[in-house]
């Protein structure tokens, strides 16, 4: 129902006073294929006078969409695997040298360019093989499993590998009876690891967006989901300025209901010691 790869494909050229060029494309680009790109496009903005001699010039992708990559002619004779992910064929590269250096002398002579054919949108043609959330069903927030009383500290930044005496040592686990994430996404953050501060306020220290934390979701039954929650407790990401360090792990989601509405919820664990 729709091409594999893109037929319209976006190129954007921009320069910063006469010192920084920004070359925008859509692919992934070779050292090779790199270098001779922006030769080609310093070489014409030379020519134009629009930049200086020692002007930077920097491939800035991916911009706009992605058209995998892009090798020399050379370079895709090995079909190697950027040769074989480059999906125009082995002319790839002089046709964005091409395109590219009429947009640098267009640029320099402030010359208008016509914007050229509209990208398809496929928005309302994609097809998902996984079936919609229908309907959650749980305690919501409720603790399946409780971290341990208390940990120590990580020797080390790197995870440990599960099963192994230091994982079970400095890797705080959690259980809760969550939501399927799908239903409502959150705009913000499904995991939250809080210290007690000297005042008495649990402080928000970690989210699922920082490498200490891990999210897991799995389906529990036909309409139940379990979140686990796993923290690396490396010293870097608390404050250990006072030993020992207290912390709870808190959940964050949303349940739907069979008609379709959408209840928020939350859940914490109970409070642990590192040391």
């Amino acid at each position: 129902p729709m091409p594999w790869t893109a037929d319209v494909v976006p190129l954007q050229l921009a320069t910063i006073g006469r010192r920084l060029v920004l070359i925008a494309p859509p692919g992934e680009f070779t050292t090779m294929s790199g270098r001779r790109l922006r030769d080609t496009v310093r070489a014409q903005l030379l020519a134009d006078n629009a930049i200086d001699a020692d002007a930077l010039v920097v491939i800035a992708g991916l911009a706009n969409h992605y058209t995998h990559y892009i090798t020399t002619y050379d370079e895709y004779q090995v079909q190697r695997y950027e040769g074989a992910s480059t999906l125009y064929g082995p002319h790839t590269l002089a046709a964005y040298q091409q395109r590219f250096a009429a947009l640098a002398h267009a640029l320099a002579t402030n010359a208008s360019v016509p914007a050229g054919p509209t990208p398809t949108d496929y928005a309302d043609k994609t097809f998902d093989f996984l079936p919609p959330v229908v309907v959650d069903d749980g305690n919501f927030g409720a603790v399946l499993r409780q971290p341990r009383a208390s940990y120590s500290f990580a020797p080390s930044l790197d995870w440990p590998l599960a099963g192994s005496a230091d994982y079970a040592a400095s890797v705080a686990v959690v259980e809760f009876e969550g939501a399927d994430p799908r239903g409502h996404p959150l705009n913000s953050t499904y995991v939250a690891v809080e210290q007690l501060s000297a005042s008495g306020e649990w402080l928000v220290r970690l989210t699922d967006a920082d490498w200490s934390t891990r999210f897991h979701w799995r389906r529990r039954g036909i309409a139940g989901s379990t979140f686990r929650i796993e923290v690396h407790l490396a010293p870097y990401y608390v404050d250990a300025s006072a030993l020992p360090v207290r912390l709870r792990v808190r959940c964050f989601g949303n349940a739907k209901s069979l008609l379709g509405k959408h209840k928020p919820f939350s859940g914490t664990s109970a409070s642990f010691v590192v040391q």
